[in-house]
This record gives structure tokens, C-alpha cells and sequence, in this order.
């Protein structure tokens, strides 16, 4: 019992006095510089760690710049920034709206101004300064993107641009160096924007062809009739040739565009189609009565040349008439099938069936 009072009574060891005190202070010291390096690091990582928060949860927040010592912040967080001061809002989006808004309108004003020059250009056959204006409108950018040729029927009218030949002496006559441009320029219309199933009412390449095959029966009317007029060609009978020509030309490109999708169902094709077929078989009919009358007026030497012709033809079993009545039926009968396939209850269709009939049956 007196050892243990004696044990008690000892004095404590130098190390215990020194070592803790050293301790305690190299620690504050430590501290002290922390404070004096990052104050605002240390508090941060103080309530870091101190608030109650899931680790992915801190993580939001830290990306976000959120304080995690705070509630986080009303929906729709964090799928939304941080909202900046209202003054410094409000000014920016004044400006901003000023700005995009002024240039918005002048080029709107352009635009129209431009278009109100188109027209009244084309109105005065003035097709040269008609062109720089569709040009002038096609390279102003409206929000970022150009104009569309398919708004407003700006492809039609650039057709008619490239369709009259500015330089040419006569306004009134179409060149066929202008069609041969109108007409490339369809093709190209045609595969940029071709039909889709998902927009079948957009203007498409069905649109683009059927106005290139009606610009094309157009074009060869109209030289017909100027031809004729002008006497540039010697005789009728050349005339009608050519005319023949032309149409069968016409008629093979839309055959081969009516055995594949989409065109095999568009009724307005189908529709011209039959027509084009009444167009054959008319000049048929037409070149073989002019044929039939240039033989009268030549020479007798000449009438016995072509009777030796026509014997020697029949003999071998090719008989001229025979072959063109049977072009003449056949293009009726082509006629008759495409006026067929349209729906029923068109009075313009029903009418061209029953001259198709009678004009069929002559044949028979």
C-alpha cells in the first residue's frame, strides 16, 4: 500500500510534460499555415465532408457549383444553369433581340424587294435582269439557310428564266438551246429532291417531270406553228416529220419513266401519257395524207419509179398503208389503256373514251 502511494508521489516523466505540448503545437502550427494558405479550401472541406450527402450526390453538386452546405436549388435542376443577375440578363437579351431582329427584317425586306423585281421583270420580258434578281434571292440566307427553290414556285420561274434565251433575236420564239437548259435544269430538281414516302405532297421529282414532259410538248407546238408560219421549212410534210419525231421522242422517255416507282401510279403522268399517244397517232395520220398527196403532183417518170417501189414492197409482204394503220391503232389502243387506268367519273376522260371507240373501230 505505501509503494503504491510512493508510485503515485513519483514525479512524471520529462517526455510526458514535453512531447504532447510539442505535439499540440506542431499541430496548430500546421493548421496555422493551412488558414493562411486557403482559408476558403479549408472551410469548403470542412462542410463538405461535415454535410450529409451520397457521393454521386456530391458529385452532381460539385460539377453543378453547387454548395453542398446548402439545399439544392428549385426543379429544374440541374438540367438548367445557374441563373445570372437579372440586370446583366435583361440588358443581353435586349441587345441580342435588337440586333437578330434588325438583320432579320432588312433581309426580309430584300427578299421582298427582290421579288417584287422578279415580277415585274418577267412581266416585261426583261428575262436578263430577271435572272440577277432570282440569283440575288437565292443567295440571301434567311435564319441561317438559303432560300428554298420549292417555296413559292421559284423552280417554275427559274425554268422560265433559263427557258428564254436573253441575246436571242426574237423574244417571242424559244431557242432550243434555252430548252436544253429549262430541261437540264428539271433533271436536276429531280434528283435533289426526289418523292419520298414519308412527304408524298412535298414538291418532288414527280412534279419536276411532269412539268418538264409539258413544257416539252409545248416547246415543239410552238416551233411547229413558227415553222409553218415562217416557211423555213420547204414543205408541210417536213414540218409534220419532225413534229412526229419529237413526239415519239417524248413518248420513250415517259415510257421508261412509267415502268418505275413512283410514276407508275401518278395519274397526271398517265393522264399526258394517253394524250401524247392521241398526238402520235394524229401525225401519223397526218404525214401519211400529205405523203399521199405530194405523189400526185410528180413527175410521171417519177409516179412510175415510186408504183415500182410500192409493187416490189408489197411483194416481199411490207405493205406502207398497212404499217401505218397499224402505228395509228396501236398508239389509239395505248390511249385508250392509260385513259383506263384513271379514276372513274371524269367527264374529260369519259369523252376522250368514246372518241377513242369510235376511232378505234374505223380500224376494225
Amino acid at each position: 500500500m505505501a509503494n503504491g502511494d510512493f508510485l503515485y508521489a513519483l514525479p512524471l516523466p520529462i517526455s510526458s510534460h514535453i512531447l504532447p505540448s510539442s505535439r499540440k503545437k506542431r499541430k496548430r502550427d500546421f493548421v496555422l499555415d493551412d488558414e493562411a494558405f486557403s482559408q476558403d479550401d479549408l472551410i469548403t472541406e470542412n462542410t463538405e465532408y461535415s454535410a450529409v450527402v451520397t457521393p454521386d450526390e456530391r458529385q452532381q453538386r460539385r460539377l453543378a457549383g453547387q454548395d453542398v452546405s446548402r439545399p439544392p436549388p428549385d426543379f429544374p435542376f440541374p438540367h438548367a444553369p445557374q441563373p445570372k443577375p437579372r440586370e446583366r440578363d435583361d440588358e443581353q437579351s435586349n441587345t441580342a433581340t435588337f440586333s437578330n431582329g434588325k438583320a432579320h427584317s432588312l433581309r426580309l425586306q430584300h427578299l421582298a424587294t427582290m421579288t417584287a423585281l422578279l415580277h415585274k421583270c418577267l412581266a416585261a420580258r426583261d428575262y436578263q435582269r430577271a435572272s440577277r434578281a432570282l440569283a440575288l434571292i437565292l443567295r440571301t440566307e434567311i435564319g441561317g439557310r438559303t432560300i428554298d427553290l420549292r417555296h413559292a414556285s421559284l423552280w417554275a420561274v427559274g425554268a422560265e428564266v433559263l427557258l428564254r434565251t436573253p441575246d436571242h433575236a426574237q423574244p417571242g420564239l424559244i431557242s432550243r438551246e434555252g430548252f436544253e437548259r429549262a430541261k437540264l435544269f428539271y433533271d436536276k430538281m429531280a434528283l435533289q429532291h426526289p418523292w419520298h414516302r414519308s412527304w408524298p405532297n412535298v414538291v418532288n421529282a414527280q412534279d419536276f417531270r411532269l412539268a418538264m414532259f409539258s413544257l416539252w410538248i409545248y416547246v415543239v407546238d410552238e416551233h411547229k406553228d413558227t415553222l409553218l408560219v415562217q416557211e423555213m421549212m420547204a414543205k408541210e410534210l417536213e414540218v409534220k416529220r419532225w413534229e412526229l419525231c419529237e413526239a415519239e421522242r417524248i413518248a420513250r422517255e415517259m415510257d421508261t419513266l412509267l415502268g418505275t416507282v413512283p410514276y407508275i401510279d401518278d395519274l397526271e403522268l398517265i393522264r399526258l401519257r394517253g394524250m401524247v399517244a392521241l398526238w402520235c397517232a394524229d401525225l401519223l395520220e397526218a404525214v401519211d395524207a400529205l405523203e399521199i398527196e405530194l405523189e400526185k403532183d410528180l413527175p410521171m417518170i417519177d409516179k412510175d419509179l415510186e408504183q415500182t417501189w410500192l409493187n416490189e414492197t408489197t411483194a416481199q409482204g411490207d405493205d406502207p398503208t398497212g404499217q401505218v394503220n397499224d402505228k395509228v391503232l396501236r398508239a389509239r389502243n395505248l390511249a385508250n389503256t392509260m385513259f383506263a387506268r384513271l379514276p372513274d367519273g371524269n367527264e374529260e376522260d369519259a369523252s376522250l373514251l368514246d372518241e377513242l371507240n369510235v376511232d378505234t373501230a374505223e380500224f376494225n
